[in-house]
């Protein structure tokens, strides 16, 4: 038996799969998670200018992508990738524009907080804007 087929059998059988760790997507669930977490402590401690805190349902809401992280975001994430060439940057696209979701659906717009915004994350976070969004948006 090859050394691949004897560690897919051993991961198989174990009580959580270790290739929910041990490959590129468990690595960008991991990176999502991060990327929340460090997202709630910021807003949480008041580190972005103007950026208010969060409600318990903000914080459900963030917390829910990387815990229901799945096939569809894996297919998203490749095609953030494919037009940022980095897979780091690629995550960040893919919080945001998870945020951009929840604004829909709150039906709140612009004008409200986040997480109900995306662009924070980038604006005011990270610098950098989101493919096809200008600065001046």
């Amino acid at each position: 038996m090859s050394r691949s087929a004897r560690w897919t059998a051993a991961t198989a059988r174990s009580p959580r799969p270790l290739a929910n760790y041990l490959s590129e997507a468990g690595l960008n669930r991991a990176r999502v998670h991060v990327e929340i977490e460090w997202l709630i402590f910021l807003l949480d401690n008041s580190v972005l200018p103007g950026a208010p805190t969060l409600t318990d349902a903000e914080r459900d809401y963030l917390r829910a992508l990387p815990r229901d992280f799945g096939a569809d975001h894996i297919r998203r994430l490749g095609e953030f990738e494919a037009v940022t060439r980095h897979d780091v940057k690629a995550v960040e696209y893919l919080i945001g524009e998870y945020l951009e979701a929840a604004a829909g659906k709150s039906g709140r717009g612009d004008d409200a907080a986040v997480p109900a915004r995306g662009r924070p994350y980038f604006l005011y976070f990270r610098g950098h804007q989101q493919p096809g969004v200008r600065a001046d948006d």
